[in-house]
């Protein structure tokens, strides 16, 4: 199987047609018209480069799409920036997501490629189930630092799109050496915290609590006081943006608690008192981490969902003329000659460049 992170996938080529087409903009959102076409035309032709290049050695696409997180659920702040960064950014997302929906539908019904949707299922969970549950030998596609963690499955390789390489490992305990790094670290990009985050307070939080008279000054004491919650909405003092367009300004976050660096030196003493289980605070919030992070956390019933929707995917047939209508639809008429790959499944007979560095 080639596993495809089709949310990773689509978000390089809406970015990357943007910056090509040069679109018009109305009210500070670039006109989706003018954009919409090159990102699907970089979708497919990528799509195309993935079969013809690994294939043989791989066998069939399967594309892994995003449905709602259960992580949300666990941790409602997960990946929850990223609301306020799209609403910010100059693509209108809410006439892209029907374009990127009418692709995956497409794809599937008329192209012939598998296409697995799970509610409460990322795609990283559908690709993570799929790699855990089979020992067919697998490729997945992604630049996503998360599956690093499956290559210690001996079946499974990583092939970043961005770099253009195989992502490599020494051995597996290199692997698992970086997943308990990555565990500890957090993850800034999903809005995961590192285990220290919480370690200590600010001194203006310190200062809001001796106001409301309350003189604890450890994280671990604070949350086991009823009124926690109440002191947490009343305070109002928010971080800052350090640098960018928006610096100076407030955050969504209240400046509760103290930054850490995690230097070199106390990566090693937090992985140590993670092992020998000394400090029980931080054990808790490795384990809430853990959860987040650690694709062999799935909820078994979601795992199991996953696994029955692939069961249930039959080998639908492309459809030529389908293919031909949706290329139109999207004036995409110099790649017919080449989708014909997808109804051929015939490596010899697609006539297609390899070179996709014009996106």
């Amino acid at each position: 199987m080639i596993l495809v992170d089709f949310a990773h996938l689509c978000n390089r080529y809406i970015f990357t047609a943007v910056a090509n087409a040069k679109p018009k903009k109305i009210k500070g959102k670039a006109v989706t018209e003018d954009f919409a076409g090159l990102f699907v035309h970089g979708v497919i032709t990528n799509l195309l480069f993935l079969s013809k290049e690994f294939s043989k050695e791989y066998g069939e696409l399967v594309l892994a799409l995003e449905g709602k997180s259960w992580r949300k659920e666990f941790y409602p702040e997960y990946k929850a920036h990223r609301v306020k960064k799209r609403t910010e950014s100059d693509v209108n997302w809410d006439e892209i997501y029907p374009i990127i929906n009418d692709l995956s539908n497409s794809l599937k019904e008329h192209f012939g490629i598998k296409a697995i949707k799970v509610e409460r299922a990322e795609g990283d969970d559908v690709i993570a189930a799929l790699i855990k549950n089979s020992s067919e030998k697998s490729l997945i596609v992604s630049s996503d630092k998360d599956f690093k963690q499956l290559c210690i499955h001996n079946h499974a390789n990583l092939y970043d799109p961005i770099k253009r390489k195989m992502v490599e490992f020494e051995s597996d305990k290199e692997v698992m050496d970086e997943l308990f790094k990555h565990i500890i670290k957090g993850d800034e990009s999903d809005n995961i915290p590192s285990v220290i985050s919480k370690e200590k307070f600010t001194p203006e939080f310190i200062a809001h609590l001796q106001q409301n008279d309350v003189f604890v000054t450890s994280p671990e004491e604070f949350f086991k006081l009823e009124i926690s919650s109440h002191l947490i909405d009343k305070y109002d003092v928010y971080e800052k943006y350090i640098s960018g367009k928006q610096k100076g300004e407030n955050k969504e976050t209240k400046a509760i608690f103290k930054k850490t660096m995690i230097t070199a030196n106390k990566l090693k003493e937090i992985a140590q008192e993670i092992k020998d289980e000394s400090n029980q605070w931080l054990l808790e919030q490795y384990k809430f981490n853990k959860k987040l992070i650690d694709l062999s956390e799935i909820p078994e019933d979601i795992e199991k969902s996953i696994l029955d929707e692939f069961k249930s995917l039959k080998n639908i047939e492309a459809n030529p003329m389908e293919m031909v209508n949706f290329c139109a639809k999207y004036r995409l008429m110099s790649l017919v000659k080449d989708i014909q790959f997808f109804h051929t499944n015939d490596v010899k007979s697609a006539e297609l460049s390899l070179d996709s560095s014009e996106w």
